[in-house]
């Protein structure tokens, strides 16, 4: 009786990103065909070719838009969880002519 189990592999030896020391999740690097170059691989489905400096140019802006995406502050030692429930907001007010400069309108 079989139960579904199956062995596989080998796996490959893969590589992880960071920034400011922290891993970025879900994505992973495979050395390049060429010198200097890498294969990064997010959520082991998409792939792109880049140059050593590349990533070091733009992972922090892709790291950051991960973790916002995600619903976190921001990513790396300052993130926190953002409940979307508890988002306070408030107005700046409006000046013109239907306000009266402390942005209630007039008649109201």
């Amino acid at each position: 009786m079989s139960y579904g189990v199956g062995i596989i592999g080998p796996f490959v030896e893969e590589w992880r990103l960071t920034v400011d020391g922290y891993r970025v999740p879900y994505l992973t690097a495979y050395p390049g065909g060429a010198p200097d170059t890498w294969h990064l691989v997010l959520d082991g489905r998409f792939g792109v070719d880049v140059t050593d400096e590349e990533p070091r140019r733009w992972l922090w802006f892709v790291a950051n838009a991960m973790a916002v995406a995600a619903g976190y502050s921001s990513f790396g030692e300052h993130c926190r969880p953002i409940n979307p429930f508890t988002l306070r907001m408030s107005e700046l007010g409006e000046a013109g002519p239907e306000t009266n400069g402390a942005g209630e309108r007039e008649g109201l």
